[in-house]
């Protein structure tokens, strides 16, 4: 991917940005975050954070990163809870929060806080409701669900930790382990999670239909609350009714078995489980995990073989054709914004290398320009030269340096602000910098064409390799300088060598009448190629080999 986010929430246009920028293009914002991490893509937001798909670039896989996006000192205690929560758990149902995942990263008008954690592929419980069973999840997945995550919560209060928000869109099953349903399930949003043995909580957090009467009151709260919340949010699973419609106002209790068949043992725990009073509910996970295992044999009902079973079966039919339709559009919507985002990204990268080619190749004409000027028109260029064979030499007359060389300098500077002024590629450094080592390499690489005892055709490769190689690392590339040196040299090389070829140009005539700066339209023309077959090669190198190196190195 080469484009990435900028996660600042004030950010005008956070996306895309080029991978290998450091800093947000429109806002300043740090894009490499905590020196490892890199926003790919924004899978949503919710509450008081964003949440981000990252590429953690020592792990060389991805992440999760959730965002806080408002700064008010109890959301602040909550995010770093959460952290802490996390990072003390180890156990395949939470995810995991490695020692160093918690950090700040400053943005123009102040500072983000934010939190890595693993990236798991999957779906939340809610969303298989909404998609694959709305008219209600079948017994023996719920009860599966059910004894999974009590194992979960068995595990938090062992350690004295209360989840707190347990409900269907917080429980996941990882896409891997299974099909829609099935698999292991991991409890997530760890946000207001508190310690037990804490007399009073930092804020008052509760979801109308899940949370406990005690809890919503802001009482404090036991795991039996936890316990409340899974029971109801697995009547909600069975049912595909909420909670708050099922729920008598003057008992507080739920009337829904009459819009589900199931187990009478296994409706009568979850009764159990959400009594309004909480000294009639389990006391504990494992009190729960005890009553789960009397459970034994729970199995899906036996269709009806009566007219009324086959109509209901003829009912969830045409459902499952509904929903398949719904989520053959859903796929279309997101092909034509896959294809969109494709399109919008090619035109960003052949503008980009468009202007690219077009500043190299105009500081390129400009420089050798200048340097004809300097070279046959003034003194100048002698002047140079003898300077130049007095250092190197300690001969000022008759040394190996000619007048020529001051103008392959100039038209190196030219190349060298060119290519960098135009920063399409993400280049790093200003541009003055690449304009004095393209003077520097140019002079170096004329020195080596003067000097080599060698054939002229390998000379100019020889001079324009060295030439290239530092010109592009004197852009900033962040990465991959190897590749867009190799690219940036065999495309230009190939390019000139079969352009000389096909106009009749001969090594002679190249270093008589174009190297020599004494032809002003052909020397101008030679430069101002090469510096736009330079441009567009590194165009060609970053948008296209670049990506698919590292794609490479992904799946590998």
């Amino acid at each position: 991917m080469s484009a990435i986010h900028c996660i600042n929430p004030n950010c005008s246009l956070p996306y895309p940005q080029p991978r290998h920028n450091k800093f947000c293009q429109r806002c300043g914002t740090q894009l490499h975050l905590n020196q490892r991490y890199i926003a790919l893509n924004r899978l949503g937001s919710g509450g008081f954070a964003t949440i981000y798909v990252v590429w953690d670039e020592q792990k060389k896989k991805e992440k999760v990163l959730k965002v806080l996006t408002i700064t008010k000192d109890k959301a602040i205690q909550l995010f770093d809870q959460e952290a802490k929560v996390l990072q003390s758990l180890d156990h395949p149902g939470v995810p995991k929060v490695g020692k160093q995942s918690l950090f700040t990263t400053k943005t123009p008008k102040g500072k983000l806080h934010c939190l890595v954690m693993e990236y798991i592929k999957g779906h939340t419980l809610e969303e298989l409701l909404e998609n694959q069973y709305p008219q209600g999840c079948p017994e023996v997945l719920v009860y599966d669900w059910l004894k999974q995550i009590t194992n979960i919560l068995a595990v938090l209060h062992k350690q004295h930790i209360i989840h707190r928000d347990i409900k269907p869109s917080n429980i996941m099953f990882r896409s891997s382990t299974g099909r829609w349903g099935g698999g292991k399930v991991v409890l997530i949003d760890f946000g207001g999670a508190k310690q037990i043995k804490t007399q009073s909580s930092i804020t008052r957090l509760f979801s109308s239909g899940y949370s406990p009467p005690e809890q919503m009151s802001g009482e404090g709260v036991a795991p039996n609350a936890d316990i409340f919340a899974l029971g109801r949010t697995m009547i909600h699973l069975l049912t595909a009714q909420h909670p708050m419609e099922l729920e008598d106002l003057h008992s507080g209790q739920l009337f829904w078995r009459q819009y589900v068949q199931i187990t009478p043992a296994f409706a009568d725990l979850l009764d159990m489980m959400t009594h309004p009073q909480p000294d009639n509910r389990p006391q504990s996970a494992q009190e729960l995990k005890r009553l789960l295992g009397k459970l034994s044999g729970i199995r899906p009902p036996k269709p009806s073989p009566t007219p009324q079973g086959l109509k209901v079966r003829w009912q969830r039919f045409k459902e499952q054709v509904q929903q398949g339709r719904k989520t053959a559009s859903a796929g279309l919507v997101r092909l034509r914004k896959a294809v969109w985002l494709g399109i919008r990204q090619f035109g960003w990268a052949t503008l980009a290398t468009v202007r690219e080619t077009i500043f190299g190749g105009v500081g390129a004409m400009m420089g050798s320009g200048v340097g004809v000027v300097l070279v046959s028109h003034s003194p100048l260029g002698e002047d140079f030269a003898g300077f130049l064979n007095q250092v190197l030499f300690a001969k000022p007359l008759g040394g190996m340096v000619s007048s020529e060389l001051l103008g392959l300098a100039v038209a190196g500077l030219g190349t060298g602000l060119g290519l960098a002024m135009a920063g399409s590629y993400g280049q790093r450094n200003y541009p003055l910098w690449p304009g004095v080592v393209g003077f520097f390499s140019y002079a170096i690489a004329g020195l080596l064409w003067l000097g080599l005892p060698i054939p002229l055709e390998f000379r100019l490769g020889f001079m324009l390799a060295i030439a290239i190689f530092l010109v592009t690392w004197s852009l900033g590339f962040s990465a991959y300088l190897w590749l867009h040196s190799l690219i940036a040299i065999l495309g230009t090389g190939f390019t000139l060598t079969h352009l000389l070829h096909w106009t009749g140009i001969s090594p002679p005539f190249l270093q008589n009448k174009i190297l020599s700066f004494t032809n002003l339209n052909l020397t101008m023309g030679f430069f101002t190629v090469t510096g736009l077959m330079m441009g567009f090669y590194l165009g060609l190198s970053y948008y296209l080999f670049q990506p698919l190196l590292r794609w490479l190195e992904r799946y590998r």
